[in-house]
């Protein structure tokens, strides 16, 4: 037998163990246990690093820890107020920012003053001890449009809108046990765009692997930044061009590399391109892409998965060198690995009400789930190219998938999906069918590193 058809019979047999266990976590997958206590549409949803909890805010002005084990609330935070924004410290220490009814963000244009919204406050949560204290240091708050946590969680970083013309944008870095201000400063660029539309804004800011330093997008006259800075100085340590305007960005949590979608062309051209920051270079960037990365994440220091959405009024229709859906980008061998979301898959071609609207990867189970705008479901594939299995948020229609990620190991897979007319539901469907979690089963190689969604989170 020749060395090609050993090689092909391998392949064979591989997908074939793939299918069968993938197909008998079916079982588990079909049936999402949903998490019962939430009154208002889901704003923030974050995972402790054991992979144990999740926390989630809502626009019903509470916070709950969750059991992903039990499928039930540990913990209840009340702040009267929407919750906008969730992240743990700890297992036992959460960051809650909401809204502050008794101040507004104004913006000028010109001489035109216009509200933009109501501030933020922010507190620290201390679950076992049931007390949450307000973070001091930051003095005046504006608008809250980014929270992001070191891996370590000594320190938290905040991106808000101040008064000021066009939405002034400061960057603010505090010392989570002491409450010490490490630094706040201005930086370039206006309101963000994604300001105005549901769910969380693209990431736009991160900490790098080690916790030393922060990234954060400006804007330039003909392109944006990737500005280092230091996290505890606030002192400028590099400009990273981009070349275009910058749609999200993604650090490694273990390598000193960032990875961020770029519209190089103002024309739905996109690129998504890779630097060092520990060089400071550019590492690597992939061909050109025709679409708007909706979801861009490491797996490991080597790969980078995003997912792509196609408009085919502005893009044109697919064919054999055009995906819509959820691909992998080898930095080594500079390979893109596509996994074409289009009728063969039964899911859609990315037009209308089915665009990917967030995704997520567990390469521990070798899984991928796909959420959906304005659709009432959640595809999981395999990274194996088995078919597709269908999860169905139940007597939930037209709605918009505002997070989804999978627990460390690969077993959980929790989503929120809120209705895009919330005055359709009555309180007991929002009660019991936003915030949803499948165990989808013990993985083998399962590994305890997170996975990374479109949110950053879990």
């Amino acid at each position: 037998m020749t060395k090609t058809k050993l090689m092909t019979i391998n392949r064979v047999v591989v997908r074939t163990v793939a299918l069968i266990f993938f197909m008998m976590s079916d079982a588990h997958a079909r049936d999402g246990q949903p998490l019962v206590g939430h009154t208002a549409g889901i704003t923030y949803v974050d995972s402790s690093s054991d992979g144990t909890r999740i926390v989630s805010g809502s626009r019903d002005g509470t916070a709950r820890i969750w059991s992903l084990e039990r499928a039930e609330s540990l913990a209840v935070l009340r702040q009267e107020t929407p919750v906008t924004h969730v992240r743990f410290l700890d297992k036992d220490r959460v960051l809650v920012v909401s809204e502050d009814p008794t101040r507004k963000v104004y913006y000028k244009i010109r001489t035109t003053k216009r509200p933009l919204g109501p501030a933020s406050r922010i507190v620290v949560w201390d679950v076992l001890r049931d007390e949450f204290q307000p973070v001091q240091s930051l003095g005046e708050v504006g608008q809250i449009t980014h929270c992001i946590v070191a891996p370590d969680g000594k320190q938290f970083a905040v991106r808000m809108i101040v008064d000021g013309p066009s939405g002034s944008n400061e960057l603010v870095c505090v010392e989570t046990a002491t409450d010490q201000l490490h630094f706040r400063r201005p930086f370039r660029g206006g309101i963000h765009a994604g300001s105005f539309k549901p769910g969380p804004l693209p990431p736009m800011i991160g900490f790098t692997h080690t916790g030393n330093s922060i990234l954060s997008v400006e804007a330039e006259r003909q392109q944006d930044v990737l500005v280092m800075l230091n996290a505890m100085t606030g002192v400028v340590e590099a400009e990273l061009k981009s070349g275009g305007a910058i749609g999200r960005i993604d650090t490694s949590s273990d390598s000193p590399l960032i990875a961020a979608s770029v519209d190089t062309s103002q024309t739905g051209i996109t690129a998504v391109r890779v630097w060092n920051t520990q060089t400071k270079q550019p590492v690597v960037g992939t061909p050109p892409l025709f679409g708007t990365v909706a979801m861009l994440g490491f797996y490991d220091p080597s790969r980078v998965g995003f997912l792509l959405r196609r408009d085919p009024i502005r893009d044109g229709p697919l064919d054999n060198n055009l995906f819509s859906g959820f691909a992998l980008f080898d930095l080594p061998a500079q390979r893109l690995l596509p996994m074409a979301l289009d009728e063969t898959t039964a899911i859609g071609r990315g037009r209308g009400p089915q665009v990917g609207y967030d995704a997520a990867v567990s390469l521990a189970a070798r899984r991928v789930a796909v959420g959906f705008h304005l659709h009432d479901a959640v595809h999981l594939f395999s990274i194996d190219n088995v078919p597709p299995i269908t999860l169905k948020f139940s007597g939930v229609q037209q709605s918009y998938c505002s997070h989804l990620g999978f627990s460390p190991s690969g077993r959980y897979l929790i989503a929120a999906c809120n209705p895009a007319d919330a005055h359709s539901l009555g309180p007991e469907d929002w009660e019991t069918k936003l915030l949803t979690v499948w165990d989808l089963g013990d993985s083998s190689n399962a590994s305890d590193s997170p996975t990374t969604t479109a949110n950053g989170q879990p």
